[in-house]
């Protein structure tokens, strides 16, 4: 069954998750769900209410929600990423772009550590908005990181400087795999002799286990600290 529409005079915010061990529990950006009144999760051609954030970091942008009802493949984590990987972005690119499938982009690992930050990694995969909490995956369908942001290149160009080109930033996978071994979540691995995969056969792998979120009516007195991006 359908969830009740929310109240016309509520809003309405998206962003991505993705399935991270059994049960429904689903990994996105904390920025993006923390002040929701209500979240619903459109997997496919199924839409679930119900979803309840069970878990949250703010500093690393990090929050577990509880999906009754969404039965996907868990994505597995890696414990280590490197410097140059090619990788996969994938995410739904906001409520503005009708489609039950999420997009794909390519880039590389282009540095560790962004803006002192060891928690976090840059990559040049192009990034629209809504792809916040998506999956940053390398080319043997592992989770390298978590997409949170993008820079904010308007400034640059006040400021008459040449704005950068597709310098996106993800949360790393490292800080994933150990976010969850801390709140007693054993990480899904991939196959030990797993090959290499084109965009394509990643896309094909992991497309059901990447879902939309859509924040219902922030809570009153409120207001979000940032954005989804």
């Amino acid at each position: 069954p359908r969830p009740p529409a929310p109240p016309p005079e509520s809003q309405a915010t998206s962003t991505t998750g993705f399935v991270i061990a059994p049960g429904g529990l689903v990994m996105t950006a904390e920025h993006g769900v923390s002040a929701c009144a209500e979240i619903e999760v459109v997997a496919g051609l199924a839409r679930l209410g119900g979803a309840r954030l069970v878990a949250r970091n703010e500093d690393l942008d990090i929050a577990l929600l509880a999906v009754p009802g969404l039965e996907r493949r868990a994505l597995p984590v890696a414990a280590q990423l490197r410097l140059g990987e090619e990788v996969v972005a994938i995410g739904f690119p906001g409520r503005g772009v009708a489609s039950d499938r999420p997009t794909a982009t390519l880039g590389n690992v282009s540095a560790e550590g962004a803006g002192r930050a060891a928690h976090v990694l840059q990559y040049t995969a192009p990034t629209q908005p809504g792809k916040s909490g998506g999956p940053l995956l390398d080319r043997r369908g592992q989770v390298v990181g978590m997409v949170f942001a993008v820079r904010d290149t308007r400034r640059e160009q006040l400021a008459g400087l040449l704005p950068s080109q597709n310098v996106n930033f993800a949360v790393a996978g490292p800080t994933l795999h150990r976010f969850l071994l801390d709140h007693a979540i054993t990480p899904a691995q991939a196959p030990a002799a797993g090959a290499a995969m084109d965009a394509a056969q990643i896309v094909d792998q992991v497309e059901r286990s990447v879902v939309q979120i859509i924040c219902h009516a922030p809570r009153a007195g409120v207001t979000p600290a940032r954005a989804a991006r």
